[in-house]
């Protein structure tokens, strides 16, 4: 983990749509809090390790099937 206070690129980007045709690049706006968990990588990285995780590598032998249940949202969440 580095200590740099943006991500390495390359990078995916993030992006807010403030009213028609206002689309505002906010990737280094997205605030990184290591005790919650949150994490910034690049877009290669975080394909590779979806790519592990759908495949079961990094997880226990029952793991893998646990990950691809849906489970039950309030409406409040459907809506984002």
């Amino acid at each position: 983990m580095g200590t740099a206070p943006t991500p390495p690129r390359p990078h995916a980007h993030a992006y807010q749509l403030f009213g028609p045709a206002s689309r505002v690049d906010v990737t280094d706006q997205i605030p990184v809090d290591h005790e919650n968990l949150s994490w910034v990588t690049t877009a290669r990285d975080a394909n590779r390790f979806q790519r592990a995780l759908l495949a079961g590598r990094p997880l226990s032998a029952r793991q893998p099937a646990e990950t691809k249940q849906t489970v039950p949202v309030s409406a409040e969440v459907k809506q984002l």
